[in-house]
């Protein structure tokens, strides 16, 4: 019964169809169930929601049609319009675009959808919406573990498969206890470099790890310490071809996509005189390396001065670097027991660093040929 669904949306325990705002939430059991495997799987059980795939860890996400952009390669500075948050810590780049994890939606407690504004509780990046992520938190009474695997295949490509695993292990009971999970994923690829022969240059790779500690030293005290890593690996540019009705690509150089993502956080929740106070520090650092081949862009047609010729240019090369970290740091307080009138108070801290370059070289370019006099 969906009436009886609980949320934390607002930053606080709901039912909900008590929340004002559209919201949707999907379990992680319901997830497993479809045989979700990522991101792309996620956002079609959500109505509203756009979503560009692209290429690794770039995909843009839009809610209700509001976006700015449609390729992340487009988005240099800037902000994105739907806030995506992994156990409440924002991952979304406030200035400068870096990537956007493509978390492995297994082992979820459930994600959350939030379409229109957000900007109350979550900040300049909800102009669209927000997205959520919770994991599944450990059980402090019972150990448990479990496996889910599948295969996949692509017509005129290779074959695929995923793998997770989740191990629950109490430590001592109703006290603490530790989760980890273990996620690989492998999708085939079925676009073929007919200069370099390299097939399948657009197949992908992702492997992901997870920790968390649950401690419950009070009755009304708990804190939960989270430490998740993932990485993901793409051949190809952008893993598309230039026509839909071509496999294949003729590009001298074989383009790859290297992307790693890594989040930590402590939350404490304490009850305490009738109310909830809640902190939350996180600590996220993203880095994403691209090579790519610009020729198709730039060759034969690159000129320059006037129409410079350049006749041992046969190739454009872009390589793009972007990292950055973010610290967060958040406290709120509520009623621990909410009745007719309800209200949240809290503070929100966030500390950015960023580093982009992109350089485009085009060897050859210095044996030019008809050069203006005056050159």
């Amino acid at each position: 019964d969906i009436q009886r669904v609980e949320i934390t949306a607002g930053k606080r325990k709901q039912l909900q169809s008590e929340v004002a705002g559209t919201v949707t939430a999907i379990s992680g059991a319901r997830l497993e169930q479809l045989g979700t495997v990522d991101a792309e799987d996620l956002f079609k059980l959500s109505p509203g929601v756009q979503f560009n795939k692209d290429n690794a860890d770039g995909a843009m996400i839009s809610i209700r049609g509001i976006g700015t952009n449609t390729v992340s390669d487009n988005v240099i500075f800037g902000q994105s319009p739907t806030g995506l948050y992994i156990e409440d810590v924002p991952v979304t780049d406030p200035y400068v675009y870096i990537s956007t994890p493509d978390v492995v939606p297994f082992d979820l407690e459930r994600v959350e959808v939030l379409r229109g504004p957000q900007g109350a509780l979550y900040g300049s990046a909800s102009l669209g919406g927000a997205v959520r992520y919770l994991f599944a938190k450990p059980d402090l009474r019972l150990d448990s573990f479990s496996v889910l695997t599948g295969l996949s295949s692509v017509a005129h490509g290779g074959m695929g498969f995923h793998g997770e695993a989740m191990a629950n292990a109490v430590l001592s009971k109703d006290a603490a206890a530790i989760r980890f999970v273990l996620t690989k994923r492998e999708v085939p690829g079925y676009i073929d470099n007919v200069t370099t022969g390299k097939r399948e240059i657009n197949a992908s790779n992702a492997e992901s790890a997870r920790v968390i500690l649950a401690l419950k030293p009070l009755r009304d005290l708990s804190i939960t310490a989270t430490y998740m890593t993932q990485q993901s690996k793409q051949g190809g540019d952008g893993g598309v071809s230039p026509s839909p009705d071509e496999l294949s690509v003729a590009a001298p150089t074989d383009a790859h996509i290297l992307s790693r993502f890594d989040l930590g956080s402590v939350q404490a929740d304490w009850d305490v005189a009738g109310l909830k106070v809640t902190s939350l520090t996180g600590f996220t650092t993203k880095r994403r390396n691209q090579d790519s081949d610009l020729s198709y862009l730039l060759v034969p047609d690159f000129t320059l001065y006037g129409g410079i010729e350049y006749p041992d240019v046969d190739r454009a090369l872009n390589v793009e670097r972007r990292h950055a970290r973010s610290f967060t740091q958040e406290i709120r307080m509520a009623p621990a027991n909410p009745g007719a009138l309800n209200w949240l108070v809290g503070a929100f801290h966030q500390k950015t660093a960023f580093y982009r370059s992109q350089s485009i070289t085009l060897p050859g370019a210095n044996d030019a040929e008809n050069l203006p006099d005056d050159t």
